[in-house]
């Protein structure tokens, strides 16, 4: 399996697949939050601190509110916040169909994140549905 340098996208070496090495990648995973900056997602503005923007303007919101925002203020091509200046035919129609309080937000939604919550790569809204609808009701004791 090939080695790859996510600062240049080139292949550095190659990984030898053994049982043990299996073993100690999975014991040492760690989740895109706790990767922080070593992730890579980019050089500008990495998962997690997108994650971080996404998680406070969820705040307050239903699982409704979100979908209903995802639909109207994202991508159909790459689920990624609209932008003003998209060449996209698809993409310029749905931004005229925003009011401007709308178009607003999104200026600041760009500000904070860029990143898809539902693509190829993940179902975060998806993600968010699930853990509402299997919630559970905690009681705390005395």
């Amino acid at each position: 399996m090939n080695t790859t340098n996510h600062e240049t996208g080139n292949v550095i070496g190659k990984f030898e697949n053994s049982e043990e090495k299996i073993m100690n990648e999975v014991n040492s995973w760690k989740t895109k939050r706790e990767r922080g900056e070593t992730y890579g997602m980019n050089p500008r503005n990495d998962w997690d601190k997108q994650m971080n923007f996404y998680q406070e303007y969820f705040k307050g919101k239903t699982v409704a509110e979100l979908e209903n925002w995802f639909s109207k203020s994202t991508s159909d091509i790459n689920g990624r916040p609209l932008r003003e200046k998209s060449s996209n035919k698809t993409d310029k129609e749905k931004i005229s169909k925003l009011g401007e309080v709308e178009k607003k937000e999104l200026i600041d939604v760009i500000a904070g994140a860029t990143m898809s919550i539902r693509d190829s790569h993940g179902d975060i809204l998806g993600a968010i549905k699930n853990a509402y609808e299997n919630r559970v009701e905690v009681i705390l004791e005395d």
